[in-house]
């Protein structure tokens, strides 16, 4: 079982406000309703004599896609639900799976020095650290519209296992916050707003905006930090 922080205590409710902080600024939001969803998946079967450390060094991440012939990608909102957000938590099975993690493709998450192995001994989380029915906070990150993770699974064993991954989904619809004078008071911690980072925290790692998620705050401040003078 996990040891600390249950997922239950990271969720936001309605009436909440929510901070992403992209490449260019904060995006503040106001959280309107949520729902809860679940999603079992089967990221990778070794059917094979060999064990999953040789042959996931060349296996394509996985961006949890619908299906073979359903290219949609399940664990960020489609178009047509762009007034959503997801957080996420993965839980992994078995104990012993190494599961690294990209957000977005290419963009390797929990990384240190250089450039992240996989297998590798930095920046992965096992089956034991974040049980399938009891996942771990530190495997939270919130998608939206055309942002979507990206994983790989690594066996350090020396027996063929099937990699199966539990995502805890709360779903949320939200409105922009577009009073000056609220971001003001987010900044300045003057009204309560839960503040996330969208992808790394290393330069050149956060993520961008996406293009419609620019459209929509095109005429809303977007402070770069907390505190100080809000550039209108």
């Amino acid at each position: 079982m996990t040891v600390g922080k249950r997922i239950e205590e990271e969720y936001l409710q309605p009436g909440h406000f929510l901070g992403l902080k992209f490449s260019d600024g904060y995006y503040f939001m106001k959280v309107l309703a949520k729902e809860w969803s679940f999603l079992k998946y089967n990221l990778y079967t070794d059917t094979s004599t060999t064990t999953l450390a040789t042959e996931t060094a060349t296996t394509a991440w996985n961006t949890v896609q619908v299906s073979s012939t359903d290219a949609r990608e399940q664990l960020s909102p489609e178009d047509s639900r762009r007034d959503q957000i997801y957080q996420l938590f993965t839980g992994i099975s078995p104990g012993a799976t190494e599961l690294y993690t990209q957000y977005v493709s290419r963009m390797d998450r929990n990384s240190l020095i250089g450039t992240r192995a996989v297998p590798g001994d930095v920046g992965y989380v096992t089956g034991e650290q974040s049980p399938y029915n009891d996942p771990s906070v530190r495997t939270q990150m919130f998608t939206m519209n055309q942002l979507t993770p990206a994983f790989k699974a690594y066996n350090p064993s020396d027996y063929t296992i099937t990699v199966n991954l539990a995502f805890h989904i709360m779903k949320y619809t939200y409105e922009p916050v577009k009073d000056t004078r609220i971001i003001k008071e987010f900044m300045n911690s003057q009204r309560r707003v839960r503040l996330e980072t969208m992808g790394g925290i290393d330069e050149g790692r956060i993520l961008t905006a996406p293009s419609w998620l620019q459209t929509e705050y095109r005429n809303i401040p977007k402070p770069l930090q907390m505190g100080g003078e809000l550039k209108v």
